[in-house]
């Protein structure tokens, strides 16, 4: 029931949802197995399950409502935009997460008629520029929740999520955004990578995300 109804209001095509159901949960096992390693996996149960939630929230903003807005952006400029699974990409995010690091690629947006690079260029920015805002609102509340320190690793862990894989999709080669969003408008693409590698560097270095 729950899956229907969330795939009647963000995905009306069944393959799609199917797509992005599968990407959302596998990057969220691969997230959640990256930082139980930290810990050479020797945690409780009850922390393990705690580390999963943590997972899925980190997930579900800075993959999903990333690959979201593009897809939305896309269909209010008018073009048919559709989520894809790349299996391949499911893999090597379960193979970097075992090693420390987190390949995030699981699948992509596809624009089947947009040809010009302004279009292009929107589309693209909209899930970093996505990344930065909720990165930085979740960095806002672990602050204000610092005295927490359950809320402040689950806020941080979430915020520095979206400023990575956001800086990630912002490098600007091949099929990535940051490629789009450079042809597009130099600026911008230079605003939005910066700001997004700023503050992965913060979130490394200071937050130990």
């Amino acid at each position: 029931m729950v899956y229907e109804m969330y795939r009647s209001y963000f995905y009306s095509n069944r393959k799609e949802s199917d797509d992005i159901t599968i990407a959302v949960l596998g990057l969220t096992v691969a997230y959640a197995i990256l930082i139980l390693g930290r810990d050479g996996f020797h945690v409780s149960l009850n922390l393990a399950l705690i580390i999963l939630g943590e997972s899925f929230v980190a997930v579900f903003t800075a993959f999903f409502l990333h690959e979201l807005a593009h897809r939305q952006i896309g269909r209010r400029l008018g073009y048919h935009t559709r989520f894809q699974l790349w299996p391949f990409g499911l893999l090597l995010a379960f193979v970097t997460a075992f090693i420390g690091i987190l390949f995030g690629a699981m699948g992509a947006v596809s624009i089947y008629n947009a040809r010009d690079n302004r279009s292009m260029g929107i589309i693209a920015a909209a899930g970093p520029a996505t990344n930065l805002g909720l990165g930085f609102i979740f960095l806002a509340t672990g602050l204000v929740f610092s005295g927490i320190p359950l809320a402040f690793e689950i806020a941080t862990s979430v915020s520095g999520l979206n400023f990575y894989l956001g800086t990630f999709n912002m490098i600007p080669f091949g099929p990535l955004d940051g490629h789009k969003v450079l042809s597009w408008d130099f600026r911008y693409f230079i605003f939005l990578f910066s700001a997004l590698l700023v503050m992965t560097v913060i979130s490394f270095s200071v937050f130990r995300f």
